[in-house]
């Protein structure tokens, strides 16, 4: 939530007043990508195990 959060924050006021919407919601899905990995990590039963 917090890189939700802060990356709507940051991206906002570096855009014009017309596409701070978009803005919001870029800002906000690349604020979350370096978490999306944990996502990945949900679905794999043990992730440190490598198969031979």
């Amino acid at each position: 939530m917090t890189q939700f959060a802060l990356g709507s924050t940051v991206a906002t006021p570096a855009v014009p007043a017309r596409h701070q919407w978009a803005a919001l919601l870029a800002g906000a899905l690349v604020g979350t990508l370096p978490n999306l990995n944990t996502l990945l990590l949900m679905l794999i039963d043990n992730p440190v195990a490598i198969d031979p």
